[in-house]
């Protein structure tokens, strides 16, 4: 199987975030939210933050 998208650490994840305009006070809890919960999981969330 051939993987279209590289593997991102938390870290990596959160970069990419705040590289997109998401704000970000508390980069430990950020961290943290991504790693109990996931990315994908709550980039449901994020839509109804997004600038049209």
């Amino acid at each position: 199987m051939n993987q279209s998208k590289p593997w991102k650490s938390f870290a990596d994840q959160l970069a990419l975030l705040k590289e997109r305009g998401l704000q970000v006070d508390n980069e430990p809890a950020a961290l943290d939210y991504l790693a109990r919960i996931g990315y994908y999981r709550l980039s449901g969330y994020w839509y109804s933050f997004l600038n049209s």
